[in-house]
């Protein structure tokens, strides 16, 4: 540990003010993440640029100390935190849009909020997650479900080319031209392989989206989301649909149905019609939203720390036993913390052939988060309400879990890459033999 400090400590002096100690002020608002974790970094590192990174890298290297990487910060299992030196990229958060509209380069620290204010004001937008505050990074590396899936394919999908600290502490770029089998491991296999620094997303010429809830009696679940189901099975790849539990304006807890449409605006009416018709409709508040607002509408649970557990899987569809399910799950929720939320794989993320990326995952089906957030306590009702929903929804779930969401010793995550195991466990032992990046996804072995 002597040695340990010592390099620590040289590493402070060639980064004057941006490596912070357990005996700084800022310490405890520098680890802090969106789950509270017990992780005790002995350094964290406010990297500006790759040479940040690539310094802290090396000292990992030297020192035999744990390392991890702080993006968004949202990781539910807390991988972003370890007990040794954490490369924080909150600083490195900087947007830019190519001339021609095409691209987008964001900074391994960027989050959807970066980047859609820039996006927004150009008609162009990129594959992003349902929420604006999470990072970039992390959910493209691992995959990365949102509104836009079923027209554009998954986050990882639209990952063209990146900046790349690699174990040894060399910096790389990677596109379809040059060091392609990391562009492809990168492309749903996580942060097992590297630092990415810079990413290059493709853009899309869309101006906005018409998006928002309509929420129905929570007692109706059952039927409006077996309803809801039905209409996603012959959607248009514009059209996308959630489907969940959330608060209404007046506190009361209501089945939410939330459409996104991002054709053409002249098209949503007719096209999220059959979604007013589920129920008993209790209020809807859906209309064209910029997507910067629409990404904000689920910040609010995402923007404080809390003790977190999270479960999911991955069904085949919402049918009528599946949506008894979550109507009932949906029921017996332990407190207002705790949430179930879908989001459909189809359109266009099916057509990408199983071998393309890493992600392997290419059938047809519906994901689905569960949350159950809580302060203070022990926790038990909560686990246990997540644990009860995925047992119970088993008879109908793939046998694999999204990597993003699942925890490092879960079983299922080494189902989860399918025919890619056997390749991106090669691009492992290629290019992180002596697994520096273990805390990032788990990996099958």
């Amino acid at each position: 540990m002597g040695i340990a400090k010592h390099l620590i400590a040289d590493l402070g002096a060639k980064l004057a003010g941006r490596v912070i100690l357990p005996s700084h002020l800022e310490y405890d608002a520098a680890k802090e993440i969106w789950v509270r974790t017990s992780a005790r970094p002995l350094a964290l590192v406010r990297a500006r640029s790759a040479a940040d990174v690539q310094a802290a890298v090396l000292a990992a290297r030297q020192t035999g100390l744990p390392l991890s990487v702080k993006a968004g910060g949202h990781d539910w299992t807390g991988r972003a935190l370890c007990d040794g030196i954490v490369i924080d990229l909150s600083e490195m958060r900087g947007v830019f849009i190519s001339p021609d509209g095409t691209l987008a380069q964001v900074g391994g620290g960027a989050r959807a909020r970066d980047l859609t204010p820039e996006t927004d004001r150009l008609g162009l937008a990129a594959v992003t997650g349902s929420v604006g505050v999470v990072g970039l990074g992390g959910l493209t590396l691992g995959g990365g479900y949102g509104p836009l899936t079923p027209r554009f394919g998954l986050a990882s999908d639209n990952l063209v080319a990146a900046e790349v600290v690699l174990a040894d502490g060399s910096g790389v770029t990677v596109s379809e031209e040059v060091n392609e089998e990391l562009l492809w491991a990168l492309r749903g296999g996580g942060g097992n392989f590297g630092v990415v620094t810079l990413m290059s997303l493709r853009l899309h010429r869309i101006r906005g989206l018409t998006y928002g809830p309509i929420m129905y009696p929570a007692v109706e679940a059952a039927a409006v989301f077996a309803r809801a189901a039905d209409v996603c099975r012959h959607a248009p790849d514009a059209l996308t649909v959630q489907l969940g539990f959330i608060s209404a304006p007046d506190g009361q807890e209501v089945a939410a149905v939330v459409p996104g449409w991002c054709g053409d605006p002249a098209q949503a009416e007719a096209e999220i019609a059959p979604l007013h018709r589920l129920g008993t409709v209790l209020g809807a508040d859906v209309r064209y939203r910029s997507f910067t607002e629409a990404l904000a509408m689920f910040d609010g649970p995402m923007t404080q720390t809390h003790d977190v557990f999270m479960e999911s899987c991955w069904l085949a569809d919402i049918s009528r036993e599946v949506a008894e399910v979550l109507a009932s799950q949906g029921a017996r929720r332990p407190g207002p913390g705790c949430s179930l939320l879908t989001h459909e794989f189809r359109g266009a993320a099916l057509r990408v052939p199983v071998g393309a990326t890493a992600f392997g995952m290419r059938t047809r089906h519906v994901l689905l988060d569960i949350v159950a957030q809580y302060d203070g306590g022990d926790g038990l009702r909560e686990r246990e309400w997540a644990r009860e929903t995925v047992a119970l929804l088993t008879p109908w779930a793939f046998p694999a879990t999204y990597p993003n969401l699942a925890r490092r010793d879960d079983p299922r995550v080494q189902r989860a890459y399918g025919p890619n195991a056997e390749r991106l466990a090669a691009a492992k032992r290629r290019f992180d033999p002596a697994g520096l990046f273990s805390s990032a996804l788990g990996l099958p072995v």
